[in-house]
């Protein structure tokens, strides 16, 4: 689907649902809600995800249109512990080669090196319906070398983070600022870039959110959310980066209670990738949000996010400790395929009709599975 195909349904849905409700009260459940941020690790971009968000759907009738921005640092050298793969060999080019192991077997299940700052910027749309909301969204997507990389190891020496280590990515052997994008397993490329990508229109996603209850003192209030990626017919070149080429389904069960001035948000869900191309298939998010309100229209928010890999399960999953310095590279990689999680700090602004969100993400984990940094913000309309 292209982009004018997009604005045409957009309208389509406009008109038909125009004025077909009254609104409905906002649930005392309802605060601002949380930040409504996707995964942005290079490898989930192509595919559907299902961001946190609030339990409580749109008043009947009333229209949102947003834009977002997520700037996202990735870095991860599965090769940086035995110094295999630096500056040096990314000057040459990196082939199969560089990811064996000491002996020079290929090695089982998965190895990463990416260097990437992604841009995702992304349209959408937002209409209440009934005890119901819809919406249409529309990414784009660029990967480059970015500006990050040495603000980011400045801050891992102001912390006692050494970048020749394993906590700072390996990131003291790579040159700063400079893209590169390779995923291996079993010893062959699944994916292998250095072009950077300038903004390629990811694939639409229609969205469906039901509001089964507004809660009340005792209860909190719970909705469901439904969500369908369409799979793009055009992924030629660097577009494979940024379209998966399959239709994704998803699911996301959502809660929100309020507690005097504060706010807890909590989801569940689960997505099923339609063309995952040697990844995993399945993919589980969960979310756990704070808001505090210092008034009706400004809100600080404290969440965290996790979810499955998207790499699955391989003979690499025999872990075992403190292998960074040595031993089977499959065990040193075996935490690709553990749950990711990144704790987000922010705040949600309403003045009029206008809508600012801002925040920060971090990953704490540090697998190899998940972004690094990310600064986000929303800008929207709503009448």
């Amino acid at each position: 689907m292209n982009l004018r195909t997009f604005f045409i349904i957009l309208g389509i849905l406009s008109g038909l649902v125009g004025a077909a409700f009254s609104a409905l009260a906002q649930s005392k459940n309802a605060g601002l809600g949380p930040l409504e941020l996707r995964s942005q690790y290079p490898l989930t971009q192509p595919f559907l995800s299902m961001p946190p968000e609030s339990a409580a759907p749109l008043p009947s009738g009333v229209v949102q249109y947003s834009y977002s921005l997520a700037v996202a640092n990735t870095f991860v050298n599965t090769q940086g512990s035995t110094g295999q793969i630096t500056q040096s060999t990314v000057d040459r080019g990196l082939t199969t080669d560089d990811f064996q192991d000491l002996q020079g077997n290929d090695v089982p299940g998965f190895g990463l090196y990416l260097d990437v700052e992604s841009q995702r910027h992304t349209l959408q749309w937002k209409r209440g319906l009934g005890s119901s909301e819809i919406s249409l969204e529309m990414p784009f997507v660029s990967y480059s070398g970015g500006f990050m990389d040495s603000n980011i190891e400045a801050v891992h020496e102001l912390i006692g983070i050494s970048n020749s280590s394993n906590s700072g990515a390996f990131r003291a052997y790579s040159a700063r600022d400079r893209y590169a994008h390779y995923v291996i397993r079993d010893g062959s490329f699944l994916q292998a870039n250095e072009e950077p990508v300038n903004l390629v229109s990811g694939e639409p996603v229609f969205g469906w959110k039901w509001g089964l209850t507004e809660g009340g003192d005792i209860l909190p209030a719970i909705s469901l959310k439904l969500a369908y990626k369409f799979a793009g017919t055009e992924r030629s070149g660097n577009q494979a980066l940024v379209r998966s080429g399959g239709a994704d389904w998803g699911h996301m069960l959502l809660l929100a209670k309020r507690f005097d001035g504060w706010y807890v948000y909590l989801g569940d869900g689960l997505t099923r990738l339609g063309n995952p191309e040697g990844l995993e298939p399945m993919q589980q998010h969960r979310f756990m949000a704070m808001e505090y309100r210092f008034s009706d229209t400004y809100s600080f928010l404290f969440q965290q996010m996790s979810q499955s890999s998207i790499f699955p399960d391989t003979s690499a999953n025999l872990y075992v400790p403190d292998t960074w310095g040595g031993g089977r590279q499959e065990q040193r990689n075996a935490s690709l395929s553990v749950p990711s999680s990144v704790i987000m700090i922010g705040q949600k602004l309403v003045w009029g009709k206008l809508i600012w969100d801002a925040a920060i993400v971090q990953d704490y984990s540090n697998f190899g599975n998940e972004v690094d940094f990310v600064v986000y913000t929303k800008l929207g309309l709503q009448w």
